[in-house]
């Protein structure tokens, strides 16, 4: 893990490259191809809190939190490219994890650490809560 700053708050295995990792820690994101030997660090927006790969693992999706939580794509496939995403606003609450549904391409979900539980058809660009700490919230989804 030579070259990993921090501790690991998330990690994430590339769906078809076994050897590439990614890896969250309070001081950004790292990226390793040889199975952890050797991490890079690829985004330095610190607190990285929830880490995941998208379907095609072309992106890698995360979660950081500093004064706010922010949800960001980073593109594996365009020099690194970084979107960051609308995250449903609830103060003091972070990405705890993300998940891609693997038969519908563009639907994810993120839940936070107050246990609320938002869902997205388009990668992010709306979201419809599930979940309010913990307790269901009726919903059309």
């Amino acid at each position: 893990m030579q070259g990993l700053f921090g501790e690991v708050k998330a990690i994430a295995v590339h769906p078809s490259e076994p050897g590439t990792i990614v890896a969250g820690t309070p001081s950004g994101l790292y990226m390793s191809r040889n199975g952890g030997d050797t991490f890079v660090l690829i985004s330095s927006m610190p607190s990285v809190f929830a880490v995941s790969f998208d379907r095609s693992g072309d992106a890698v999706w995360f979660g950081t939190y500093e004064r706010a939580a922010k949800l960001v794509r980073l593109d594996l496939k365009a020099n690194f490219a970084v979107r960051e995403l609308p995250v449903p606003p609830h103060q003091g609450d972070a990405i705890a994890h993300i998940a891609f549904d693997p038969s519908n391409e563009g639907e994810m979900a993120i839940a936070t650490t107050l246990r609320n539980l938002f869902v997205s058809r388009n990668e992010g660009s709306n979201w419809v809560q599930l979940l309010h700490e913990g307790v269901p919230v009726k919903s059309t989804f």
